[in-house]
């Protein structure tokens, strides 16, 4: 949860921060059980949001991605995960 969090706050890896948000959110729906259907769309929510930021250039505008990738341009793995 730190990882995602803060790697989404400070836009820093942004798209590896929102896979393994996804993927915690996936583990919670797999796991909640009859827990309600306000915990499995909340956490539907989270998948979306997440995927949303790796489609689109989250962190790339005013997070440190930005940064780094003008730093580093010919890192093809820093634009990966960036």
């Amino acid at each position: 949860d730190a990882a995602a969090g803060v790697s989404l706050s400070l836009g820093v890896f942004v798209r590896l921060g929102a896979a393994i948000a996804i993927l915690r959110a996936l583990v919670n729906i797999a796991v909640a059980g009859r827990a309600g259907t306000d915990t499995i769309g909340y956490n539907l929510m989270l998948v979306v949001a997440a995927a949303i930021c790796i489609a689109t250039a989250a962190g790339r505008k005013f997070g440190m991605d930005s940064w780094l990738i003008d730093r580093f341009p010919r890192n093809g793995l820093l634009r990966l995960f960036a």
